[in-house]
């Protein structure tokens, strides 16, 4: 893909109150979608993105449990600076790892019993999860 081409940066998109760049027809990429909501209104935004993916190939930066729970595919960021050079690392969540880092999203660094297993009814509520990703949650706490 010819990425100088294909990304069109800065368009608004009013239904989500997110950016919104289109990488090529059929891709969205959506950030800053989570800006100011929570809640029922995080859901619902992540049900209407779920919705487009089933369509489009759909990649969205987001901070809330609520929408990533709804992901077909968790890939967790860590953001690290050192020696003043910041650097990226991207990691392919498996359901364990779903688990555990909605569970961080939730409720901060420290994993507990209450978050991993609210994490796990977060994703067991999820369109395409399985009853196993909750199962699994609960063996590891």
């Amino acid at each position: 893909m010819n990425m100088r081409r294909a990304i069109y940066p800065g368009s608004f998109d009013p239904v989500t109150n997110g950016h919104l760049d289109i990488i090529e027809r059929g891709c969205k990429l959506f950030d800053e979608v989570d800006a100011g909501i929570g809640g029922r209104t995080a859901t619902a935004v992540g049900a209407k993105l779920r919705k487009v993916a089933g369509d489009h190939q759909v990649i969205v930066i987001t901070h809330l449990a609520q929408i990533a729970s709804l992901a077909q595919t968790h890939i967790a960021l860590a953001k690290r600076v050192s020696g003043g050079r910041t650097t990226v690392e991207a990691r392919a969540l498996d359901r364990d790892g779903r688990v555990a880092e909605i569970a961080r999203m939730m409720g901060g660094q420290e994993d507990t019993p209450v978050s991993l297993k609210h994490a796990a009814e977060l994703l067991k509520r999820s369109p395409g999860q399985s009853a196993k990703t909750a199962k699994s949650a609960g063996r590891s706490t």
